[in-house]
């Protein structure tokens, strides 16, 4: 599928960054570049563009999109939680604007094999990075969440108006599950309160030290990986091998060894 998402208040977002046309600009969430474009067509050759994102597929398209304006446009395959440090080792002291446009693209969404909607029956994914090795059902099936529980969850909200079922024409076994009007309010108001959470973790936090701690958190992410993969039979299979191996001999783990996403159910 070819890479279409709409820029969100495009005239708006242009008209308060005030482009210099000598000026430093930053995208960090650069998706098929329709804020870069606009923003490169104000830039003489004084001006620079940095454009970041994690997902090749948006890298690709804003790739071919912004190629007419050449040396201008430096795009890199980074998270923008990554821009200080990504901006500092090519030597980028200061910018005169920054674009943050929050949250998944329509492409994410309507490319079943990205694993973010439910309209379609494709296997849980939701990586932004597919560089990553964890998908979402991997953390699903590693916190063992119950089927169960989320049915009775799902009644609730559909009792209580903020989800509707809809039947997929052609397989009665299925059901899209969409949220209502009524659910709007909740999903802005929780939005709104990880945004002034995250606001007031980092409070007074200088730059440097956020990325010391984003940094520290993704080391202690993949030692966290490593320590699950090498102690599979003590901490999933409940046979407690402690012989060394990573596999006991029991069909759970001689199972996962041909499929890791197995992981036992009790």
């Amino acid at each position: 599928m070819e890479f279409s998402h709409y820029s969100v208040m495009l005239k708006e977002t242009i008209e308060e960054l005030k482009v210099k046309s000598d000026g430093i600009y930053v995208d960090g969430t650069l998706g098929g570049g329709g804020h870069a474009y606009e923003v490169c067509k104000r830039l003489s050759d004084a001006g620079h563009f940095y454009g970041i994102d994690q997902d090749a597929a948006a890298i690709a398209a804003a790739s071919q999109r912004l190629s007419e304006f050449g040396n201008r446009v430096t795009i890199i395959r980074s998270n923008y939680c990554e821009m200080c440090k990504e901006l500092r080792d090519r030597g980028v002291t200061g910018v005169d604007g920054i674009v943050l446009d929050l949250g998944v693209s329509s492409y994410q969404l309507d490319e079943a094999d990205r694993g973010f909607t439910y309209r379609e029956d494709a296997a849980l994914d939701m990586r932004m990075d597919q560089r990553q090795e964890k998908t979402a059902r991997d953390i699903v099936e590693i916190r063992k969440l119950k089927a169960n529980l989320v049915s009775v969850n799902i009644d609730k909200l559909v009792n209580e108006g903020y989800l509707v079922r809809k039947n997929v024409e052609g397989d009665r076994r299925k059901v899209q599950l969409l949220c209502t009007d009524k659910a709007q309010p909740i999903i802005s108001r929780g939005q709104q309160l990880q945004e002034h959470f995250v606001e007031q973790l980092f409070a007074d936090i200088d730059d440097t030290t956020r990325q010391t701690i984003f940094q520290g958190m993704q080391q202690m992410e993949l030692n966290l990986n490593l320590i699950l993969e090498d102690n599979y039979c003590y901490f999933f299979c409940r046979h407690g091998s402690r012989s060394g191996n990573r596999f006991c001999r029991y069909e759970c783990c001689r199972r996962h060894q041909s499929d890791p996403h197995h992981l036992p159910r009790y």
